[in-house]
C-alpha cells in the first residue's frame, strides 16, 4: 500500500505523541499537494502550518530535520507501510476504548 493510501487510513490524531501528529499532518499535505515526502519539505510545511517551534519544544532540539532525519532512518519502510499503519490505527482504537471506559468505571465505582 502507497503512502497516498495510508492517509485513508490513518488520521494525525491517531498518533500518540503530538509531535508525530505534526510530522504526520506535514507529510499528508505534502502528499496532497503533489509535493514530494522528504524531510526538508516536511520541515518547509511545518514551517508554513506554523508548528516547526513547537515540535522543536516538544522533542528538545533546536531544529525538527535531525529529529525527522533520526526518524526517517530509523522507522518503516514502504515496504512495511501497511503493517505498521494498522499497527498505529489499532493502538489508537484501543486508546480510545480506554478513554471511553474511563469515566464508565468511574461511575460503576
Amino acid at each position: 500500500m502507497e503512502l497516498e493510501q495510508e492517509d485513508q487510513v490513518l488520521t494525525p490524531e491517531d498518533f500518540y505523541y503530538p509531535e508525530h501528529q505534526a510530522i504526520w499532518r506535514a507529510a499528508m499535505n505534502c502528499c496532497n499537494t503533489g509535493n514530494p515526502i522528504h524531510v526538508l519539505a516536511i520541515v518547509h510545511e511545518m514551517s508554513r502550518l506554523n508548528v516547526l517551534e513547537a515540535v522543536d519544544s516538544w522533542v528538545g532540539v533546536p531544529y525538527t530535520e535531525p529529529y525527522l532525519t533520526q526518524l526517517q532512518f530509523n522507522t518503516w519502510s514502504a515496504v512495511g507501510c501497511s503493517a505498521f499503519a494498522r499497527i498505529i490505527k489499532q493502538k489508537a482504537l484501543r486508546r480510545n476504548a480506554l478513554t471511553v471506559e474511563a469515566p464508565a468505571w468511574e461511575i460503576a465505582l
